[in-house]
């Protein structure tokens, strides 16, 4: 007769965790067409189970929230796991936070200053933070426009970086921060405006991954309720 896993050792059953709820690649955590494939089932079948498997599937996988909305979506996952769960978590991924321009002067829009709050407060051990590519694409355009002779020139580009730099920093665990960027970067408007050299000099590490330089729309992300029917928000509590 085959051992229950009550039955054997907790190093055993820890090993068997990892394999059934800890996947090497991110964790899609929206996902239409590949649903992540991890056993969280397990955890609800006994008490033991929860509190030794709790901490491997938060704690040992790197949360994606997708390519739009990531923010609005990392609000609502927090809320949904819990404030017993989320000091777990050790490595996300969100949107690069966005700006508002008023006369020289910059602040966060308000979803991403909320969300920056909302992980500063719940998310108490994070170890790594990283943006996906679009929306740093997306920063790395807007900084290089208004960044030029034209607009505001080099100001504004410290106090935007600055700005981002200190809402990270209050993070309390002090993460990582990692930007993903293409290979490829916008040719700068004025050639003294090293957007990447500023944003290493922050203490931010940038991963190159594959594909081209693209600009989307700055401000094209889609409302929640344009996600559609088959954008399942998958049960994480």
């Amino acid at each position: 007769m085959a051992p229950s896993l009550l039955s054997l050792p907790r190093e055993l059953r820890i090993e068997i965790f990892k394999y059934l709820l800890v996947q090497r690649e991110p964790v899609e955590v929206v996902n239409v067409r590949n649903p992540h494939r991890l056993e969280r089932n397990i955890l609800y079948t006994n008490k033991l189970f929860l509190v030794e498997g709790r901490p491997l599937l938060y704690g040992h996988n790197r949360f994606h929230f997708g390519r739009r909305n990531s923010n609005l979506l990392i609000t609502k996952f927090l809320d949904a796991i819990g404030s017993i769960n989320a000091p777990y978590l050790r490595n996300i991924y969100m949107d690069f936070p966005e700006v508002r321009e008023i006369e020289g002067e910059v602040s966060l829009v308000d979803v991403d200053l909320h969300v920056l709050e909302i992980i500063q407060s719940k998310c108490t051990n994070l170890q790594t933070l990283t943006t996906t590519v679009e929306t740093t694409t997306n920063m790395e355009a807007w900084l290089n426009y208004f960044g030029s002779p034209n607009c505001f020139g080099r100001p504004i580009l410290d106090k935007t970086l600055d700005l981002i730099a200190a809402h990270f920093r209050a993070i309390p665990s002090l993460p990582k921060i990692i930007l993903e960027v293409y290979e490829g970067r916008p040719t700068p408007r004025e050639p003294s405006l090293d957007i990447r050299e500023k944003m290493e000099s922050l203490g931010w590490t940038l991963e190159v991954v594959p594909g081209s330089y693209c600009v989307a729309s700055y401000y094209d992300r889609m409302p929640m309720r344009d996600l559609g029917p088959g954008m399942i928000f998958y049960r994480w509590w």
